[in-house]
């Protein structure tokens, strides 16, 4: 039996692909179509009798012409759930007159054919479906983008009301659990969303770096982005990163809501979040949990400076969610005032700690190199002379 299998997308997708025909046919020949730029690649793998690396989607159609050897099944995957935009890979099959076919989509699912039916298959999503797929598609990124939003003030209302509860309770005589806990080492949950290259991040690390271990257990939790500069130096101090991975759900309402799942099953004493997202999903996901001591660390002005990329709901979540926070960290006295005006936080709650600097890291350049330095410039000799290095966006 001999098993054609086309490349339509990423060379992983295409993999697992022929891995699932492999589990499906242990004995058939499995032949492969791929791109030239991914051949080394998967020829390394081994899944594959055959293979033809092609460069452009016209030398595979002369490709596919060539030879007269029958092919028993092709298998067609793509990466989305019903391929409505593969209409090219799609007829492949149908110009080779392959008697079944196969698809593999974006979820995993494997799914055969006979000829006619992949033939109607294939009209109806790639005119039919196609024709209401991009504004259904749409619409529901509009409204989910609602919804989202509706979720996460319900969660924050709901954390709210939690909180009352677990404060009535106390004042009858009850007494609140946190779970199992250590008593030798409080435990710290610090929650940023990545640990990529920035200003936050390095001094979380530093943070990190200063922290008295025989008193504290810290754990970093953050969101799986791929700028992940500053990772390798939080697992140097054996500190362990786990992942609060995006999955087929809301964004801010998701975050959140597996934030407090997981603090419900991994309870600490200390929950500290950084940078202005996390310390507002933090003080939601830690009211849910019943966390005893909920800190959020703010690293900036006022959202209403940058309206840019803030929405116009976030100041009502901020004002929301100071009730959950047990106290708030403001690198600077601008950026306490500015924030306590914009989430009307209360005075008590507002601390300043300033940003730390390790001066024996600053390296003072030799006094010849200033003079010369100074000669290269455009300036007279003596006058002030002020450095400085940061990215250039409209924030800074």
């Amino acid at each position: 039996m001999r098993i054609l299998v086309l490349q339509s997308g990423g060379a992983e997708h295409f993999l697992a692909a022929a891995r699932s025909v492999a589990a499906r046919y242990p004995t058939a020949d499995i032949i492969g179509v791929v791109r030239a730029s991914d051949e080394a690649g998967v020829q390394a793998t081994g899944c594959f009798r055959e293979l033809y690396p092609v460069s452009s989607e016209g030398e595979r159609d002369a490709s596919l012409q060539l030879g007269e050897e029958t092919i028993d099944l092709c298998v067609v995957p793509f990466e989305s759930r019903l391929g409505v935009y593969n209409w090219r890979d799609r007829r492949i099959p149908i110009c080779r007159r392959i008697p079944r076919v196969a698809s593999y989509n974006g979820r995993g699912r494997f799914r055969l054919w006979t000829l006619p039916g992949w033939w109607v298959g294939s009209v109806v999503c790639c005119v039919g479906v196609r024709a209401i797929h991009k504004p259904a598609v749409l619409a529901w990124i509009r409204l989910r983008r609602h919804l989202d939003i509706g979720g996460l003030f319900g969660l924050a209302l709901l954390a709210l009301l939690a909180r009352g509860l677990r404060g009535m309770t106390r004042s009858f005589g009850g007494k609140r659990g946190l779970g199992v806990l250590p008593d030798e080492r409080r435990r710290l949950v610090l929650f940023i969303p990545t640990m990529g290259m920035g200003g936050a991040q390095r001094q979380v690390v530093s943070f990190l770096s200063r922290l008295d271990r025989s008193q504290w257990d810290p754990e970093l939790l953050l969101l799986d982005m791929p700028d992940k500069f500053f990772e390798p130096a939080v697992r140097s101090l054996g500190v362990p990163v786990t992942y609060l991975n995006r999955r087929h759900e809301f964004w801010m309402t998701g975050v959140a809501w597996r934030l407090a799942q997981y603090l419900r099953t991994h309870p600490c004493h200390v929950l500290h979040s950084w940078m202005h997202y996390a310390v507002m999903l933090g003080a939601v996901a830690g009211g849910l949990a019943g966390v005893s001591t909920v800190i959020g660390s703010l690293r900036s002005e006022r959202p209403s400076r940058f309206p840019w990329f803030y929405p116009r709901w976030q100041r009502a979540i901020d004002i929301l969610t100071v009730p959950l926070q047990t106290a708030v960290i403001a690198n600077s006295d601008a950026v306490r005032r500015d924030n306590r005006r914009w989430a009307l936080i209360p005075e008590q709650k507002l601390v300043t700690i300033y940003n730390g600097i390790n001066l024996a890291e600053v390296q003072v350049p030799a006094r010849e190199q200033v003079r010369l330095l100074r000669r290269s410039l455009p300036l007279p000799l003596h006058a002030p002379l002020v450095g400085i290095g940061g990215r250039l966006a409209p924030e800074k």
